[in-house]
């Protein structure tokens, strides 16, 4: 799950070069613009009789994923729409998991999974391994 030591390293030197130049954060500004003003309308849409959203958290993680598959797969898959389709939804709750507490242990305890799988290894690699194969039949 993710890369460590020599992948991460060349992952990382061949996304940071582009990544950090300004003009680069530019080329994307009108899709990320695009998702946001999508999230701004989703956010109308939940809000309560008072004009109260109660839980935003599950929209930004909608609005990031679909401003980074807009930008990385050049491609709306639908995470801000008032009613995404069965699948989209299925890949937006894979990202929670993978975004969530169970990664949190993860990265922040000592790494036992090396060794041993705990059941909240075992539960995200198969949560990863899902989110993972429609991505990568993309390409």
């Amino acid at each position: 799950m993710g890369a460590h030591g020599q992948a991460w390293y060349e992952v990382r030197t061949f996304v940071q070069q582009d990544m950090m130049r300004p003009q680069s954060a530019m080329f994307y500004i009108n899709t990320v613009d695009t998702s946001s003003r999508q999230l701004c309308d989703l956010l109308k849409f939940h809000r309560d009789q008072r004009g109260v959203v109660t839980d935003v958290l599950p929209n930004v993680y909608r609005w990031a994923l679909d401003s980074i598959t807009s930008i990385f797969l050049n491609a709306k898959i639908g995470c801000l729409d008032q009613n995404p389709s069965k699948d989209t939804m299925a890949l937006v709750n894979q990202a929670n998991v993978i975004l969530g507490p169970d990664m949190f242990k993860l990265i922040t305890r000592p790494p036992i999974w090396k060794y041993v799988e705990p059941p909240y290894f075992k539960y995200l690699l198969t949560v990863y391994t899902r989110f993972s194969l429609p991505v990568f039949e993309i390409f």
